[in-house]
C-alpha cells in the first residue's frame, strides 16, 4: 500500500464520476454559500443528485482549501457512536488513544481550511447536528457541506433545497431539446451502454415526453436510460405511467408529491425487472454498504436463476440497469453496491416477501462475515497480511451490521463477542482500536453470563485497551478475564489475561510485574511458537522491559529470534514492532548503523499498514540515533517533522512520559550540538514544514 495517496492534503474526493451535467447555476450558488458559511446543507429527496452535487462543489473548489476537500459517506452508518470514527477514517486521523472521539477530532481540525462534505446525514440527523455544533464552535476555518433529506437545524445553517432538473416544453425545437438538463443528463447516461445514442429528429418526442413524465428526477432518468440497452423509447413510453407520482408508493412515504415520485420511478424500474432479479434486488438490501460477488453468492442464492454459479450474470444484469454500482477496487475485485435510495426500496420488498426471510439473511450475513474474521484471524500472521488488513478495512460496514445484529437480538450476544474478539487484528494491527472498544464494550454488556466467547472478548478488549494508552481499562477488563476463566475453567484465557495484564503493568511501568507475566506467556507456548496475539507480542514487550530496565543485550537475543521467525512466516506487522524494538536496543547498545537500519525496516513495513502512530514513533527514534550520532541538522528536523505531524494521530508522543522525557532530552542535545536556540529553531522549522509523505521520505533518505 504506497504512502502517496495516504495522506493527500487535496482531500479524498473522487474524480472517476461521470460526468456532471447541468445545474450550472446552482454550482454557482452553492461555491458562493459555501464560501460565505460555516455550514451550508444541501437538502432533498432521495434520488435528487445531492451527493453527485456536492462532490461537485468539492471537486471544483479544490484548490480554495489549503487542506483539501474531504468527503465523508455516513449512508451506511446505523450507530450514533460511530459518526465521528467515520469522520476520522475519511480524514485519515490516526485517533488511538482513550479520549472522546469528538474531543480528538476537533483538536486535530484546529486551524485547518478544509472542506468537509457530510453526506447523508439523515438518518442520524440529531447525532450529525451535535458534531457539526462541536466542529462549528471549536475550530477556526473548517467549513461543512452537508446533504440530507432534511435541514440540520443548526444556527447560521445556510441551507439550499435541491430541486429537479428541468424538463422540455411540449414540441421543442431539437437544439433546445438537446441542450434541456433533464435530456442532456439522460442522453449521457445512455451513452454509457448504447455509446451510439442521440437524440435526433426521429426521437426527439419519445424522449423529451419521457423526461417529463420523469419529472426531471436524475435517479428517475438514470435508471430509465439504462434500459436502452433491452428496450425501445416506445417501450419505456409504453410501460411508463402517467403521471408517476400517481404510482402505489411502496415505502409509504405519504410525503411531498415528489418523494411519491421518486418511489414511483423506482416502482416502475422494479417492474420492468425479471422476477428472479427483483428478488435479488430485495435480498441484497441486507447489505449496509458495499460486496463482494463471494458475499452475495453465500448470503444472497437461491434456487433456480440465483443458484450461485448465476450470480455473477445476475448481478451483472442489475448494473447494467443502474440498480446495482459497480466499480474496481484493486486488488479486491469488482464491489458491488446498491444506492441508499434503492437499497431502501429493496428492504420494503424483503420484508413484504415474508416467510422469514429477512431474518435468514441476517443470520446469513452474520454467518458470512463471522466467517471472514475467523479466516482474516487465522490468516493475519502470514504473507497475505496486506492483503487482509485492505479487505478487511473496506468490510467494516458489513462487520458493523453483523455486530449490531448480534448486540441487539436476544440469544445472539455470545455469538457477537466471539465475532468482536476474532478481530483483534482489525482493532490493534490495522488502527481502528476506537471501534473495537465501542463494539466491544458493547457486547459485553449485552451478555454478561461467563463463557469461552465472553472470557476471549474481555482479553481481547484489554489488549483494545492498552492500544489506546489505557491501562486502566486494560488492567480492569484482564481481571475480569481471569476471574470468569477461574470460573469456567478456561485455561487458554487464563493465560490470555496474565499477558494482557501484563502489558498494561509496561504501559504503567510496572516493570517487575510486567516481565513476570509477560515471561509466563513465553513459557505457556514453549516451543509451538504460536503466532500474535500470543507469543510474538509477548517477545517484543519483554524485550522493551529489558531494555527500560538496562538489560538491552538480553532484548537484542529475543528480538533477533522474534524477526527471524517473522520472516520464515512472512509476517510483517509484527516484525515492524520487532524491529522498532530493535533499533531502541542497538542504540542503547551504541551500534548506531544497525539502530539506524531496524528503524528504517520498521518504518518501511508500517507505511503498508499506514500506521501513522508507529510511523512517528520511528521518526522519533531516528531523530534520537541521528543526535547521538552527531547529526544534529538531521535529528533536528526529524524532530520538528514528528511534532508537527503528531496531530493526525491524535495523542502526541502517546502522553507518555517515558517518550516525552526522550524527546526533550534529544531537544536539548540537538540545541547544545548546534550552538544555541536560534541555530536549533532554524533546522526545527524546517522538518516542521514537512508533511507526514515529505518526512517519511526524509526519514527514509540514505543519502542525508
Amino acid at each position: 500500500m504506497g504512502s502517496p495517496a495516504t495522506w493527500r492534503r487535496d482531500g479524498n474526493v473522487p474524480d472517476d464520476h461521470p460526468p456532471f451535467v447541468g445545474r450550472a447555476q446552482l454550482l454557482t450558488t452553492v461555491e458562493a454559500a459555501v464560501r460565505g458559511h460555516r455550514l451550508v446543507t444541501l437538502h432533498g429527496m432521495g434520488g435528487i443528485g445531492k451527493t453527485r452535487l456536492a462532490i461537485e462543489v468539492a471537486r471544483r473548489m479544490r484548490d480554495g482549501f489549503h487542506d483539501g476537500t474531504w468527503l465523508v459517506d455516513l449512508s451506511h452508518v446505523r450507530d450514533p457512536e460511530l459518526i465521528v470514527p467515520t469522520i476520522s477514517e475519511a480524514l485519515h486521523l490516526d485517533d488511538r488513544t482513550a479520549a472522546a472521539p469528538l474531543d480528538t477530532l476537533v483538536g486535530y481540525l484546529g486551524d485547518k481550511e478544509l472542506l468537509l462534505i457530510l453526506d447523508t446525514c439523515d438518518r442520524l440527523i440529531v447525532p450529525c447536528r451535535a458534531v457539526v455544533e462541536r466542529i462549528i464552535a471549536e475550530t477556526a476555518y473548517t467549513r461543512l457541506l452537508a446533504t440530507s433529506r432534511q435541514e440540520l437545524d443548526v444556527t447560521g445553517e445556510y441551507t439550499l433545497s435541491v430541486q429537479p432538473l428541468q424538463v422540455p416544453a411540449p414540441s421543442p425545437q431539437i437544439t433546445d431539446l438537446r441542450a434541456n438538463e433533464s435530456v442532456a443528463l439522460f442522453t449521457e447516461r445512455a451513452r454509457v451502454l448504447s455509446p451510439d445514442f442521440e437524440v435526433n429528429l426521429g426521437n426527439m418526442e419519445q424522449v423529451g415526453e419521457l423526461c417529463r413524465r420523469l419529472e426531471g428526477v436524475p435517479l428517475a432518468i438514470t435508471l430509465a436510460a439504462a434500459r436502452l440497452s433491452d428496450l425501445t423509447l416506445d417501450d419505456l413510453l409504453d410501460r411508463s405511467p402517467t403521471p408517476l407520482a400517481v404510482l402505489e408508493n411502496p415505502a409509504g412515504s405519504g410525503g411531498e408529491p415528489r418523494q411519491d415520485t421518486m418511489m414511483g420511478s423506482i416502482g416502475w424500474s422494479h417492474e420492468l425487472l425479471e422476477p428472479h432479479e427483483k428478488h435479488l434486488w430485495a435480498r441484497l438490501s441486507v447489505f449496509p454498504a458495499d460486496f463482494d460477488l463471494d458475499a452475495a453468492q453465500e448470503i444472497c442464492a437461491a434456487d433456480g436463476p440465483l443458484a450461485r454459479d448465476k450470480m455473477l450474470g445476475a448481478l451483472t444484469s442489475l448494473a447494467e440497469k443502474a440498480v446495482l454500482m459497480r466499480r474496481e477496487s484493486p486488488p479486491m475485485g469488482a464491489r458491488y453496491r446498491l444506492i441508499e435510495t434503492i437499497r431502501q426500496y429493496g428492504e420494503h420488498w424483503l420484508r413484504e416477501l415474508g416467510d422469514g426471510l429477512q431474518q435468514r439473511l441476517a443470520e446469513r450475513h452474520r454467518d458470512y462475515y463471522a466467517g471472514l474474521a475467523r479466516m482474516g484471524e487465522d490468516a493475519w500472521s502470514g504473507p497475505d497480511q496486506v492483503e487482509w488488513y485492505q479487505r478487511m478495512r473496506m468490510e467494516r460496514p458489513n462487520l458493523h451490521a453483523a455486530m449490531d445484529y448480534c448486540a441487539t437480538t436476544p440469544g445472539e450476544a455470545a455469538r457477537g463477542q466471539e465475532l468482536a474478539a476474532s478481530l483483534w487484528f482489525l482493532w490493534v494491527g490495522c488502527g481502528l482500536a476506537k471501534e473495537g472498544h465501542h463494539y466491544l464494550s458493547r457486547l459485553l454488556e449485552a451478555g454478561a453470563e461467563p463463557s469461552r466467547a465472553r472470557c476471549r472478548a474481555l482479553w481481547v478488549h484489554s489488549y483494545v485497551a492498552t492500544a489506546l494508552g489505557d491501562p486502566t481499562t486494560a488492567l480492569q477488563r484482564a481481571v475480569e478475564c481471569r476471574q470468569q476463566a477461574l470460573a469456567i475453567g478456561d485455561a487458554e484465557a487464563l493465560v490470555f489475561a496474565d499477558k494482557m495484564f501484563g502489558t498494561a503493568c509496561y504501559l504503567q511501568e510496572d516493570y517487575p510485574a510486567a516481565q513476570a507475566c509477560l515471561q509466563s506467556m513465553i513459557e505457556f507456548h514453549g516451543q509451538e511458537r504460536d503466532l500474535n496475539p500470543g507469543l510474538l507480542p509477548a517477545i517484543v514487550e519483554l524485550a522493551l522491559v529489558h531494555n527500560d530496565q538496562g538489560a538491552p543485550d538480553a532484548a537484542a537475543s529475543l528480538l533477533a529470534d522474534c524477526v527471524q521467525f517473522c520472516e520464515e512466516r512472512g509476517e510483517s506487522w509484527l516484525r515492524s514492532y520487532a524491529y522498532f524494538a530493535q533499533a531502541r536496543t542497538f542504540r542503547n547498545l551504541k551500534r548506531h548503523s544497525e539502530a539506524q537500519h531496524s528503524a528504517r525496516e520498521s518504518l518501511r513495513i508500517k507505511l503498508r499498514f499506514r500506521d501513522t502512530l508507529g510511523i512517528l514513533l520511528c521518526i522519533e527514534e531516528l531523530a534520537q540515533i541521528s543526535a547521538e550520532d552527531g547529526q544534529a541538522e538531521r535529528a533536528t528536523r526529524l524532530l520538528g517533522a514528528a511534532q508537527a505531524n503528531w496531530g493526525q494521530f491524535g495523542s502526541p508522543l502517546l502522553h507518555s512520559s517515558r517518550f516525552r522525557d526522550e524527546h526533550e532530552q534529544c531537544k536539548d542535545m540537538c540545541r547544545a550540538m548546534l550552538g544555541g536556540q536560534p541555530e536549533f529553531d532554524e533546522q526545527f522549522v524546517r522538518g516542521a514544514r514537512l508533511d507526514l509523505d515529505m518526512a517519511i521520505r526524509y526519514a527514509l533518505d540514505t543519502t542525508r
